[in-house]
């Protein structure tokens, strides 16, 4: 019986066979679910994405990254 009880208390934003918690428990449905933004990970070190945005602003202004010259395509 602590089994179930601890399901029912840590679950109530998981979907059951697809049905949400309440719904599958005979609760009345909420007004709205609740939505948790996902956690947002760093990709790159500061110093790194300094260098990206210093090749993106480089990008925008002369069209390309690599320092040819304007005769070659």
């Amino acid at each position: 019986m602590s089994l179930l009880r601890h399901l029912r208390r840590y679950s109530r934003e998981a979907l059951l066979d697809g049905v949400p918690y309440g719904q599958f428990w005979g609760e009345p449905p909420s007004a709205a679910p609740k939505q948790i933004p996902p956690p947002r990970y760093p990709l790159l070190r500061p110093e790194d994405e300094e260098e990206v945005e210093r090749m993106l602003q480089r990008l925008k202004s002369v069209g390309r990254l690599d320092p040819r010259g304007s005769d070659e395509k």
